[in-house]
């Protein structure tokens, strides 16, 4: 997590990520309100895939948007 941490904040994280990391938060398990915005979940949940992403990008592998998959991912 300290990889993705120092890429956020020196600004070499991809905003585009960013940005879809955080419109698929938006729609994750909305009935449950668990990742709402201010939500200590939410800032684990997207600490963990930002760390995720960094990890990926090693074997590049990025982050697939589930907004953007055309078909069910399970």
């Amino acid at each position: 997590m300290a990889r993705s941490k120092k890429a956020i904040a020196s600004g070499r994280f991809p905003a585009d990520i960013l940005e879809r990391i955080e419109a698929d938060l938006d729609q994750t398990l909305v009935n449950l309100h668990l990742f709402q915005h201010g939500s200590p979940l939410r800032a684990d949940l997207h600490e963990l895939i930002c760390a995720w992403v960094v990890y990926r990008s090693d074997t590049a592998l990025g982050y697939v948007s589930l907004l953007t998959c055309t078909s069910d991912p399970y």
